[in-house]
C-alpha cells in the first residue's frame, strides 16, 4: 500500500521538522551559554564570563569556599542561578527555604527545596557547599 503526499503535506511536515530543529537548538544553546557577570569591587567594576555548565568560584564574593564552591546558605540569587540545573525559579525556592527554615546544615538538605530532588543534587553536589561542609 503506498500513500501519495500532496505538496502541501510534504511542506507542512518539512515546516514541523524545521520547527522541531530550531526548538531544540535554541534550548541546548541556552543551556551552554555563557553569562556575563558584572561585580563592583570598592570603586572598580570588574566583568567576568560565567559558564552555566561549571560555575566559577570568586573568593571575594564572600559565598565560594576555598575549593570553589557555591556556599547555598549566603550565596545571592545571580549565583545560585549559575548552578547548572538552577534557573531563577529554583533560585527563589532555595532563598525561600533558607529565609523560612535558616540556613542548610548540609549541602545534601538542599533537596528539602520543592523542585530538587536526588537527581539534581547529584548533579549540583560538587559546585555546592553549606557553609564550609560538602
Amino acid at each position: 500500500m503506498t500513500m501519495k503526499l500532496k505538496k502541501f503535506e510534504v511542506v507542512l511536515i518539512a515546516a514541523a521538522l524545521l520547527a522541531v530543529g530550531f526548538c531544540g537548538g535554541f534550548f541546548y544553546g541556552r543551556r551552554s551559554a555563557r553569562r556575563v557577570v558584572t561585580v563592583e569591587v570598592g570603586a572598580s567594576q570588574q566583568t567576568a564570563s560565567v559558564s552555566s555548565a561549571a560555575p566559577a568560584a570568586d573568593s571575594s564574593a564572600g559565598s565560594s569556599s576555598a575549593a570553589g564552591r557555591i556556599d547555598i546558605n549566603t550565596a545571592a540569587k545571580a549565583e545560585l542561578e549559575s548552578l547548572p540545573g538552577i534557573g531563577e525559579e529554583l533560585a527563589d525556592r532555595i532563598i525561600q527555604y533558607r529565609e523560612e527554615n535558616g540556613p542548610f546544615a548540609s549541602a545534601e538538605d538542599i533537596q528539602n527545596v520543592r523542585g530538587i530532588g536526588a537527581a539534581k543534587y547529584e548533579a549540583l553536589k560538587e559546585y555546592i557547599t553549606a557553609g564550609g561542609t560538602a
